[in-house]
């Protein structure tokens, strides 16, 4: 009676279905992205802008990717010393944690890296008024987001990261101004939600 049992159970078990896999974040990876921003810099008011943005990537496993990330954002600075119309670049080589469950759409992360930032924009007051201005600074950046699968190879990709950083070199009409009219290493905070499509070509 017993081995009946157990054969009748293992018989169940083979019958049972097989659950498709919904999401993947392995191999290499393609994102293009639209998004908002807000950014604070020193002496200044957190001021509000919109952009977009290209990723690429790898995963080494379903856990662990490596990211190369770069946004574009129009928006103004209110730093008495730079303020105007910007736009700001940011570059991120960051390091992305899933909790991965392929039998899930839904895989959420976490990320953080190294940002470099750099800016360009025309102030319209202060002592650099009506001239070129450059910036450029280095940050870290944390965040966290998710995939929303609508194929394995196909996602919705939403994600919100806070980059802390300094812009510890400006240029005026390509002259460099350092501890003359415009001030070095400020501070600044930039806040970033981009919403996009993330492609996994390798996906089964």
């Amino acid at each position: 009676m017993k081995h009946v049992a157990a054969v009748f159970l293992a018989l169940l078990a083979c019958a049972a279905p097989v659950q498709a896999q919904r999401s993947n974040t392995e191999g290499f990876l393609l994102n293009a992205h639209v998004g908002g921003a807000a950014g604070n810099v020193e002496d200044g008011d957190t001021e509000a802008g919109f952009g977009f943005g290209l990723m690429a990537g790898y995963g080494f496993n379903e856990t662990f990717q490596l990211v190369l990330n770069g946004d574009a954002t129009s928006l103004d600075i209110s730093n008495p010393q730079l303020a105007g119309g910007y736009w700001m670049y940011q570059g991120d080589l960051a390091l992305r944690i899933n909790f991965p469950d392929p039998t899930k759409a839904f895989v959420g992360y976490i990320v953080g890296g190294l940002t470099g930032q750099y800016g360009r924009g025309t102030p319209d007051r202060g002592p650099a008024q009506g001239e070129e201005v450059e910036l450029a600074g280095w940050g870290g950046t944390v965040g966290t987001g998710f995939h929303y699968f609508f194929t394995p190879a196909v996602a919705l990709d939403t994600v919100v990261q806070f980059t802390f950083a300094s812009f510890t070199h400006a240029d005026v009409t390509d002259e460099a101004v350092q501890g003359g009219r415009l001030p070095d290493n400020l501070s600044n905070l930039f806040t970033r939600l981009n919403v996009g499509l993330t492609w996994y070509p390798q996906a089964p």
